[in-house]
């Protein structure tokens, strides 16, 4: 008998179950729709994504190209030719010229526009601060 009540309450609650669900389906499916629509239109207009890691030594920039996931351009400090021009590799002088370097081969390669994206722990300050600038200031926009 006990065993009777209990199968009685399970199923009574399967249909409130089943008709819950399928009153919000509509909505939560119209939902899901709409993000995977956004985030194909968002990752179509920020092609090119920048990429910056600051080291105690040194200061790398690269951009991707998000479709093919390959790298467009890229700078470091670590680089011959830069080692030797400048005296310290990882203050904000040496991020400034890393924006300068990266913007003119961004040029070189016709990228007109570029997104980062910023995290939590990333501030608009002091070395990135430095190089975005620099990025801006030779001609490179920033979308979104």
């Amino acid at each position: 008998m006990m065993l009777l009540r209990h199968l009685g309450r399970r199923s009574s609650t399967k249909k409130q179950w089943g008709q819950l669900s399928t009153q919000a389906t509509a909505s939560v499916h119209t939902q899901r729709e709409w993000t995977t629509i956004h985030n194909r239109t968002s990752d179509y207009l920020k092609l090119y994504v920048l990429k910056v890691f600051f080291s105690n030594k040194y200061v790398t920039a690269q951009v991707f190209h998000t479709p093919t996931k390959t790298v467009a351009a890229a700078a470091s400090s670590q680089e011959k030719a830069l080692k030797e021009k400048m005296e310290t590799h990882s203050d904000c002088a040496a991020a400034g010229k890393i924006g300068e370097i990266l913007a003119n081969r961004l040029k070189e390669k016709e990228i007109p526009a570029i997104h980062f994206y910023y995290t939590k722990e990333q501030r608009y300050h002091g070395k990135l601060k430095a190089l975005i600038d620099n990025i801006r200031e030779h001609g490179i926009s920033f979308v979104g």
